[in-house]
């Protein structure tokens, strides 16, 4: 019977999270941790830009290319996967402190890029 009650809260919550994303772009779930709300859909939002792209910035003077631009989002779509715990416990089987320490290497290496590249990250 609890299980059964805890089937249809969660269906209940599941609901009240698709309206709110509907109305507000974010819901309660949302905020329980921005962090994992944006390591998990930034990365998919890049990809998707990524695979969408129609044009190359024209003010940057490294980026020459289609393909340099993709290979820059696809750098940072990976970068941010990585600060993830779940990342390193699906790749190891386990989460350690020299995981957390690579988690903050690639905590660094994304934000270098997506300062870099803010103005840039439009279509």
């Amino acid at each position: 019977m609890k299980k059964i009650t805890r089937i249809i809260k969660n269906f209940f919550r599941h609901i009240k999270w698709f309206f709110q994303r509907g109305f507000k772009g974010y819901c309660d779930k949302d905020l329980w941790s921005l962090r994992d709300w944006f390591n998990t859909v930034f990365p998919k939002m890049l990809r998707e830009f990524e695979a969408d792209i129609h044009s190359v910035p024209s003010f940057n003077k490294e980026i020459k290319t289609k393909q340099d631009w993709e290979d820059i989002i696809e750098r940072m779509a990976i970068a941010l996967e990585r600060t993830n715990e779940d990342f390193w416990i699906e790749s190891a089987g386990m989460f350690t402190t020299a995981h957390y320490s690579k988690m903050e290497i690639n905590k660094e290496a994304f934000m270098d890029m997506f300062s870099k590249y803010y103005f840039d990250l439009w279509d």
